[in-house]
């Protein structure tokens, strides 16, 4: 019996963590464009915006890899927009995860937001030892982003 036990929770483990991605995943909302006006850049930064809250990742996905070509003013939020899509597909959480590591390192702009996708990467490949470390890494960091939250899924992950 013990051994059946012990086998089916490594056998549930993926997937334990996948409904615990499935409960915490919501794509960012869109707070760049709203305020942008004028310009041709701006209205390409729109349009990728307004696909984006679309869920027409693919196209949304097109549009902002051409801003990003383009060395645009946006490109820490827009390759945060870019993993929250790739983290939102089936098959580019490893992408996501780059980018995410990438930003929050190479700059403290939305560290908080990076850090906590950054969680939910490493829960969509079921690797909950990283989500916990990153979640310990937003507590020392002392990140508000999220607080109730982080500690909710602290919990769930520690009783793993």
């Amino acid at each position: 019996f013990i051994g059946v036990t012990f086998l089916y929770s490594i056998i549930n483990k993926p997937s334990n963590s996948q409904q615990l991605f499935a409960e915490y995943f919501k794509p960012y909302e869109n707070i760049i464009s709203p305020k942008l006006r004028g310009n041709s850049e701006n209205n390409d930064l729109v349009k990728a915006m307004l696909l984006y809250e679309s869920n027409s990742n693919k196209e949304a996905l097109s549009a902002i890899n051409k801003l990003l070509i383009k060395k645009n003013k946006d490109s820490l939020k827009l390759l945060f927009y870019k993993a929250n899509l790739y983290l939102n597909s089936n098959s580019k959480t490893d992408e996501a995860i780059t980018i995410f590591i990438s930003n929050s390192k190479n700059s403290d702009f939305w560290i908080d937001k990076n850090l906590w996708y950054l969680t939910l990467a490493h829960l969509k490949k079921g690797d909950t030892k990283n989500a916990l470390k990153i979640l310990n890494k937003m507590d020392s960091l002392k990140l508000k982003f999220y607080s109730k939250k982080r500690q909710k899924l602290k919990k769930e992950l520690l009783n793993y």
